[in-house]
């Protein structure tokens, strides 16, 4: 039985009280072959002694059969990581994970038993007791992916790794054991490496955490002269490959600097902007991010190897770490709606332990939980959500006076094609990714003629209807942006003012040049945008009116906060708001109730 007519075919068979489901034919075919010879997966002396330890089953249960992770690290995560995938193949043969998927999280535990005696990548964790997991607390919030080693005992992992090595037969040069024992002196419980953006650029950064920062900063001090609060130049920029492999290669350790308990490596401007916002008091880090969501109760705050994956950072910063084949697999996840994912190892005795934890404020409406989101509608005509524009865009042309058609083709082409009002091609031009949100129509030279502003990723665009790059743009910004460009122009002089959402939740108010305005507050979002943002006026005074999901939210021009409604009475982003004076607002919710706003 097969059920067609969409872009993927699934098909089904029923047998034996059986009910057998796949995407392809072939392999149900071979399925059903094994099952009239009497054989089947039980058969496995693997899968048979996890299926015993594991007698009880919560509403979800995954089996992972570990020869075929390489497989699955290569698929999502390609080239550069995919040489790096074989380390998680072991003896084990095959993961159970338990759970449950509930209306914002999918949750996952189980284990995987070893034969005795077996070696394996995890036996290197043998001994080593969990360790806190810290480095969220220093790590950007726009991070996009990483891994985090813990150890209590980093001498006897380093032997169990190289005894590992060994038995794969595979040679690397031993770091000296004067290397070693100077770095054991920095006292680390947790190694970590991390993807962050930077500029319109991804790099990488390691960080180490010490149990005694100050014995760790005399160690680097037998090195070069320590200056608190700086960028310095990393006298071992080759320390971390040295000792933990080859994957460390992937970031430049040209410079490092304290920052508490941490040691950071990394390029020496990115280091620069962590330090400086530190300093500064108004440091967002990932950890700040994550205790913002329900999602941290679903994180251990203990293991010897965790893994982290941020797709709310955005996943076109992503393909740019992937093999270009399955790009239509991540676009494919974009529907999950997932803002963090997790997954975490602890070894104990003879049993690997882990954890899987999937998050996201809207997974409710994403194929991974299948059921409806509960929405608030006004009389059965407006729903609370804020819709994305797509290809084609409506685009006026100045000179003809008629309605243009802005195209573009799918990933990773991503060209934009103008064709007029009677479907002639005008101009085709080549971009790095899909426009992110809408097209924003503008007269930035103030000579009558209009300009289009977008946004691709991290960068804001302007181009006139030629397509020409319109100076100063494009604008590369440090995080990509989620929702606009919102354009205004309170005083009506063609001075614009742009609001943008950045990935990290953030509200950010832009000048008609892309710069930041001058005295801006930045705001972090309580939700998801349900609603265009607007700008209202009370005689001189401009007020921003922000609609979310949890609250709506009032602005100065300057973006602090002057007012806001409760979940229960957020407002219609479509009905009218009314000034009875200075500190007054009337307006209506989305239940159609009447309700006074007081200003502070």
């Amino acid at each position: 039985m097969g059920a067609q007519g969409t872009a993927s075919e699934v098909y089904a068979t029923y047998v034996q009280d059986l009910l057998i489901v796949s995407s392809s034919r072939v392999v149900l075919e071979s399925s059903l072959r094994h099952l009239a010879r009497g054989t089947s997966l039980a058969d496995d002396p693997g899968f048979a002694r996890i299926v015993e330890h594991t007698p009880a089953s919560k509403p979800a249960r995954l089996f992972i059969p570990h020869q075929r992770i390489p497989t699955l690290f290569a698929a999502y995560l390609g080239v550069p990581m995919q040489k790096y995938a074989a380390f998680v193949r072991t003896s084990a043969q095959w993961t159970v994970l338990d759970g449950f998927v509930g209306g914002h999280e999918v949750r996952m535990d189980g284990y995987s038993v070893f034969p005795s005696g077996a070696e394996h990548y995890f036996s290197t964790l043998l001994g080593q007791e969990p360790q806190k997991l810290m480095a969220l607390q220093i790590l950007p919030a726009a991070t996009v992916a990483g891994f985090s080693l813990g150890l209590s005992d980093p001498a006897a992992y380093l032997t169990a790794y190289d005894r590992d090595l060994d038995g794969h037969k595979i040679k690397r040069n031993e770091p000296e054991k004067e290397r070693l024992e100077w770095f054991n002196l920095l006292y680390p419980t947790e190694v970590s490496l991390s993807c962050v953006p930077y500029g319109s650029e991804l790099h990488w950064i390691a960080l180490i955490h010490s149990r005694y920062i100050r014995q760790a900063k005399i160690q680097f001090a037998l090195l070069n002269k320590q200056v608190e609060g700086k960028v310095m130049e990393n006298p071992l920029p080759g320390l971390l490959p040295g000792i933990f492999g080859p994957v460390f290669n992937l970031c430049q350790a040209g410079y490092y600097c304290y920052i508490g308990p941490f040691i950071l490596f990394g390029p020496e401007n990115l280091l620069n902007g962590i330090l400086q916002g530190n300093m500064a008091g108004n440091y967002h880090s990932l950890a700040d991010a994550i205790s913002q969501t329900p999602a941290s109760p679903g994180i251990m705050n203990a293991s010897n190897l965790t893994l982290f994956l941020q797709p709310a950072t955005g996943l076109e910063q992503l393909k740019s770490l992937i093999d270009k084949r399955y790009a239509e697999r991540l676009d494919a996840w974009s529907r999950y709606n997932a803002q963090v994912t997790f997954l975490q190892f602890s070894s104990l005795e003879d049993r690997l332990y882990t954890h899987l934890s999937v998050y996201g404020d809207s997974l409710e409406i994403s194929p991974l939980v299948p059921r409806k989101k509960e929405v608030r509608i006004k009389d059965d005509a407006r729903q609370d959500t804020l819709a994305r524009e797509k290809p084609p865009y409506k685009v006026f042309n100045h000179l003809t006076r008629k309605d243009n058609e802005l195209f573009q083709t799918p990933w990773p082409e991503c060209r934009l094609i103008m064709r007029d009002h009677t479907g002639k091609t005008l101009w085709e031009k080549t971009m790095e990714g899909p426009i992110q949100d809408r097209i924003v129509q503008l007269d930035f030279l103030k000579n009558d003629k209009l300009q289009m502003l977008f946004s691709i990723g991290n960068r804001l665009y302007l181009l006139d209807r030629l397509g020409r790059n319109v100076s100063p743009y494009p604008k590369a910004y440090t995080t990509s942006i989620l929702y606009g460009p919102f354009v205004f122009d309170p005083e009506g002089k063609k001075e614009y003012r742009i609001l943008l959402v950045h990935q990290d939740n953030v509200l950010r108010c832009y000048d008609k040049s892309g710069s930041v305005s001058g005295g801006w507050n930045d705001f972090s979002l309580p939700g998801y945008l349900t609603g265009q943002p607007r700008y209202i006026m009370w005689e001189n005074t401009g007020l921003w009116v922000i609609y979310t999901d949890s609250q709506t939210v009032f602005l100065s021009a300057t973006g602090q906060v002057r007012g806001m409604t409760t979940r229960k009475a957020c407002l219609d982003p479509q009905a009218e708001i009314r000034f009875s004076g200075p500190y007054e607002l009337y307006g209506t919710t989305i239940e159609g109730k009447p309700l006074t706003i007081m200003l502070e």
